[in-house]
């Protein structure tokens, strides 16, 4: 396997743009940032710089873009992508190969599917990487998966 990538090498999905989701996006932002630095001084690439190519936030409409066509609430606004629209969970990991997957939607359970984990273990093992996939709504009821499933 290979050295493990750094924060800001990241791509990560998040299941979930409500204010939770994305206050957990924007510390892990910020965070990329501190980490660009102090790697590169003179960088100039700040948390915003991240939001847009390091994240791929999904709601009930899909992966938040600047051109999807309907109202973005303020606090999905410096997230949107310019990227085409993707509808749905699993054919955001098809495309994205994400090696973080967070689910904080709040939504009924379930919603990480055997086949969006499957697709994204096998596209980071194919990478020499080992996904992250942590389902953190609650109460455990609302989980996207169990640690069984």
């Amino acid at each position: 396997s290979k050295a493990p990538l750094k924060l800001y090498e990241q791509r990560i999905v998040f299941l979930g743009a409500g204010s939770a989701g994305v206050g957990v996006a924007d510390l892990i932002a910020q965070g990329m940032a501190i980490e660009a630095k102090r790697d590169d001084p003179a960088t100039e690439m700040d948390a915003q710089y991240f939001r847009t190519r390091n994240f791929w936030l999904v709601d009930s409409k899909g992966v938040v873009t600047k051109n999807r066509g309907d109202f973005l609430q303020a606090h999905k606004v410096r997230f949107a992508r310019d990227d085409d629209t993707i509808s749905d969970l699993f054919s955001t990991v098809e495309k994205v190969k994400p090696t973080i997957l967070l689910g904080l939607a709040g939504r009924p359970a379930g919603l990480f599917t055997e086949a969006t984990i499957k697709t994204m273990c096998k596209d980071c093992t194919e990478s020499g990487l080992r996904p992250i996939i942590m389902a953190l709504s609650n109460p455990t009821s609302k989980s996207e998966c169990t640690a069984e499933q």
